[in-house]
């Protein structure tokens, strides 16, 4: 089960830098991977309270997913700004400004 929750949110995940889905499914992705961010990476709360011993949750691993979901949310700015870029460079030609 653990295995399918993890695929289930790296395909999320892929979602907020993927330009052939509409802006409200990229939307839901992002604020997924920002979740996901918090709550493995929370201070004093989320994943941070797990002890290190813990015989189920690994503290490493959380962290590489916390990783994961921040990288995710990078690409997804980083599409979102090259797509405004050509956005406003076609305005531009269109209207001359």
């Amino acid at each position: 089960m653990w295995e399918k929750a993890l695929a289930l949110a790296r395909a999320i995940s892929a979602n907020v830098s993927n330009e052939t889905v509409n802006d409200g499914v990229r939307m839901q992705s992002a604020k997924f991977c920002e979740s996901a961010c918090l709550l493995l990476a929370g201070v004093g709360w989320g994943a941070s309270v797990v002890k290190p011993t813990h015989k189920l949750l690994k503290l490493d691993e959380l962290g590489k997913l916390s990783d994961e979901k921040r990288d995710a949310l990078e690409d997804g700015l980083k599409v979102a700004i090259e797509k405004e870029k050509f956005y406003n460079l076609i305005i531009e030609m269109l209207y001359g400004m």
